[in-house]
């Protein structure tokens, strides 16, 4: 997936956070929850520049950064969610067959979906302590990439600089 933002090219793993609320739930036979999430979303976005890893400015400043949605849509970018490890946080680096037993709770059913701005993705989560985090009330998912960021200044659609 690209994405642009004001700052120098490079690829990097970021985090895409959305809230709402898990309202369809399914059980396995074997206890695990099968939920649908939110995962990714086109158009702006905003980071701080630390989370960008932007040496050029001050860590805290908030940088815009535009997905747009034929990248965020893109069949490549929606068949990547799939058989992807589900976590509970964001962990330091990306899930691995030498980091899979500590970072993976569950994993996603297949590709992701457009749903409006957003992409969905069915997701299986097998861990207790996970399932749990979702039934008390944890709405916040997140997806972790990585994403090669191009440094193109302009106006987004909606206006936004």
């Amino acid at each position: 997936m690209r994405a642009f933002f004001d700052g120098a090219s490079m690829t990097i793993l970021v985090t895409d956070r959305q809230s709402y609320g898990i309202t369809h739930r399914e059980w396995t036979d074997q206890g695990y929850l099968k939920v649908p999430g939110r995962v990714a979303r086109s158009g702006v976005q905003q980071y701080l520049a630390k989370e960008l890893q932007l040496s050029d400015r001050d860590p805290n400043e908030v940088v815009n950064v535009y997905r747009p949605p034929e990248e965020v849509f893109a069949e490549d970018s929606l068949q990547s969610y799939e058989n992807a490890d589900v976590t509970d946080g964001h962990p330091p680096e990306m899930v691995d067959a030498e980091t899979f037993k500590q970072y993976s709770r569950g994993n996603t059913l297949g590709p992701g979906r457009p749903e409006g701005e957003f992409v969905v993705v069915d997701m299986l989560i097998k861990d207790k302590a996970a399932i749990d985090a979702v039934e008390g009330g944890k709405v916040e998912l997140s997806a972790g990439y990585r994403n090669e960021f191009h440094h193109e200044p302009g106006t987004a659609p909606d206006g936004t600089e």
